[in-house]
């Protein structure tokens, strides 16, 4: 099940081409895989981990969810994401 799915990203990426059983969920996981690709290339990519158990209740974002943790803070000290969709959501 994807919500089961966390670790670090060489770790976890494997299961979650598994899942990936439509081209849009294909094209999903290879966007993130560039995207890993390109932290990894900066020097950044042990410091990435996928978590799917994350769920976040603003409806606008249509991609990539993420949030930033330092350690000893318990909670996130960032968080961002996609929402390409967001002015024409508005009316714009």
């Amino acid at each position: 099940m994807l919500s089961e799915i966390y670790g670090d990203f060489e770790s976890t990426y494997p299961q979650i081409l598994e899942l990936a059983v439509t081209p849009a969920m294909v094209d999903a996981a290879e966007e993130l895989k560039a995207l890993y690709d390109f932290l990894k290339a900066s020097g950044e990519g042990e410091h990435i981990n996928l978590d799917f158990s994350i769920v976040n209740d603003m409806s606008y974002y249509n991609g990539i969810i993420f949030r930033g943790f330092i350690n000893g803070i318990p909670d996130g000290v960032l968080s961002g994401g996609r929402y390409d969709r967001l002015l024409s959501k508005m009316g714009k």
